[in-house]
């Protein structure tokens, strides 16, 4: 039973994750999260929120000291998604030459503004204080 507004909140959120999963899990299924031709580096943390604050780097196997970088911003309008959303895209840069940083942030409304934009920011500084071989273009 919904009692007030924040359960009326919650309670759409959930419906919304629950249905926006199921597509995307239908989407990928089957699809390989790993090439040969990239090198994956999973769960990094990038801040102090725990599994919120975790990234994977995707690096192409290529006799390269520096790649231009996509950084990844998982969709979902901040209520919805994690890094691995849209992991079968951050593969496919990486197999085109690219370093591809993607990471997950803190959700709405769990966290409110501007929580998931503190959090992109901090993750795009962790990337340019950390990571010399990636170059952002």
């Amino acid at each position: 039973m919904i009692k007030n507004d924040n359960d009326k909140v919650m309670a759409a959120v959930t419906k919304m994750r629950t249905e926006w999963g199921a597509n995307d899990a239908k989407r990928d299924a089957g699809l390989p999260t790993t090439y040969p031709e990239v090198e994956r580096f999973d769960n990094l943390r990038y801040g102090e929120n725990g599994d919120e604050n975790l990234m994977d780097i995707y690096v192409p196997n290529q006799d390269k000291t520096v790649y231009p970088t996509v950084i990844d911003v998982h969709g979902g309008g901040f209520v919805y998604g994690d890094k691995e959303l849209y992991q079968h895209y951050c593969l496919w840069w990486a197999r085109q030459g690219f370093a591809v940083v993607s990471f997950n942030y803190r959700l709405a409304p769990k966290t409110v503004f501007p929580g998931a934009l503190q959090d992109v920011s901090k993750a795009v500084e962790w990337v340019v204080a950390t990571q010399p071989s990636i170059s952002l273009i």
